[in-house]
């Protein structure tokens, strides 16, 4: 049996579930900058931004559920998509929150 016969049966998995089964990444702080690609990226972004909330007393509702009712067919309008642009929401409100609660630093003068 050689290696095109060995992975003939893998090629149903999605992009969105392989990212799912990925082992989550520690996050770099850049990854709060941008939005999630894979679910590894999502749940570090989340885990950094209430880390970052929790050090300065900012509440932040929770983030998006993961999706659990992917059928694996790359259908248009998955649900990993909605989850995707729920969480680039979730960031951007996260992000603007601690923004607010962060000290007013007075410009040189």
């Amino acid at each position: 049996m050689g290696a095109a016969a060995a992975t003939e049966g893998t090629s149903d998995v999605t992009q969105y579930e392989a990212a799912a089964r990925a082992p989550a990444a520690p996050a770099p702080i850049a990854a709060v900058h941008v939005p999630a690609a894979d679910l590894p990226g999502a749940r570090a972004m989340f885990a950094t931004l209430g880390e970052r909330a929790a050090a300065q007393a900012v509440a932040l509702r929770p983030p998006p559920a993961e999706p659990t009712t992917c059928c694996g067919r790359g259908c248009n309008g998955c649900v990993w998509e909605g989850f995707y642009a729920a969480a680039e929401w979730w960031r951007q409100d996260a992000l603007e929150a601690l923004q607010a609660a962060a000290p007013a630093v007075a410009p040189p003068g």
